[in-house]
């Protein structure tokens, strides 16, 4: 039985860094985000975590010849299709035995290759857990059937505007490679859906699945990231936070996380009301270097205390504001 952490969640959460931060426990094998490997990965050919194309990583020339013996553009974009036939709005379907039978069966297929792909990286990367970060709880809900899998869920959330502030800002898979970008109405229904339905499918079966907010990784990194381990494992050891990400389908450098102390208010400035927490990551690969073991960048963590709320105003021209 393959044993696979599964991020779910919405978009833009933070959910990489907590990726990364796994990938580095002894027995973790962070593979990223495994529901676009046939797009991302096969068809478009994008970077690994390593630094290197997808097509030309070994590690995942390895899983591919294992699991399928190669893979064709043809084989990746019927692999796709299958993907994208199964998506949110396929859910509630699930929810009645006559149409949740129907929509499996449809699947049989997909689910028996998904269960070779995770045979495979779990015989060569040699781990105890695969974590895959694909967050989409229509993925976890077909994982969920998978034979030979055993998916625990952890519901990773984060709070609502910083989300839609974080899709409306430019950002690249890779060079050159644009991520997709969401106004506040759109960023707004999608954090609502995917965390909506990840409560609803993906904790039926006696599921594994606990909750982790990313405000409260940013306060205590270390406390959560072991209590994860801890439930993951129950009883196989102690806990080592010093292995490096392998062989991601998309750039996650291991990180190392350094907690410093709360920073004074700036000058002149009005301090937030509330406690704040951004982790300023700078991804610079090692010269020199293209194997999985690449130094790792730091992620700091600001954490400004909340001061006295500022004093209320009102508008003397606008009585019903009062």
């Amino acid at each position: 039985m393959v044993k696979v952490l599964f991020i779910a969640g919405g978009g833009r959460t933070g959910s990489t860094t907590l990726h990364n931060v796994l990938g580095q426990v002894d027995g973790l094998a962070a593979v990223g985000e495994l529901r676009y490997i046939s797009g991302r990965g096969v068809l478009n050919n994008q970077l690994c975590g390593c630094g290197v194309p997808f097509a030309e990583c070994p590690f995942w020339r390895e899983v591919m010849q294992q699991a399928f013996g190669g893979v064709d553009a043809a084989f990746a974009r019927e692999m796709l299709a299958h993907t994208e036939s199964f998506r949110i709005r396929n859910l509630p379907l699930v929810a009645f035995e006559p149409t949740r039978r129907r929509e499996l069966d449809r699947l049989t297929g997909y689910r028996e290759r998904l269960a070779r792909l995770y045979a495979a990286i779990h015989a060569v990367s040699g781990c105890r857990v695969i974590v895959d970060s694909s967050k989409n709880p229509s993925y976890g809900y077909v994982l969920r059937h998978v034979d030979g899998v055993e998916p625990h869920v952890l519901h990773f959330v984060r709070d609502a505007p910083p989300v839609a502030h974080s899709w409306g800002r430019h950002k690249e898979f890779e060079p050159g490679v644009p991520m997709a970008r969401k106004g506040p109405a759109a960023a707004a229904l999608q954090w609502l859906a995917r965390n909506a339905t990840a409560e609803l499918f993906l904790g039926e079966r006696g599921t594994p699945r606990m909750r982790l907010r990313s405000e409260d990784l940013m306060q205590r990194p270390r406390d959560h990231v072991e209590s994860i381990v801890r439930k993951g494992r129950r009883g196989r050891g102690r806990v080592a936070l010093h292995r490096p990400a392998r062989g991601a389908p998309r750039r996650t450098e291991p990180l190392r996380v350094r907690q410093q102390r709360p920073l004074p208010p700036r000058a002149g400035r009005a301090a937030p009301r509330r406690q704040l927490a951004a982790a300023d990551a700078s991804r610079r690969p090692a010269a020199g270097r293209s194997d999985h073991a690449a130094a790792a960048p730091t992620v700091r963590l600001h954490v400004r205390p909340p001061l006295a709320p500022a004093p209320r105003r009102h508008n003397r021209r606008a009585p019903w504001l009062r």
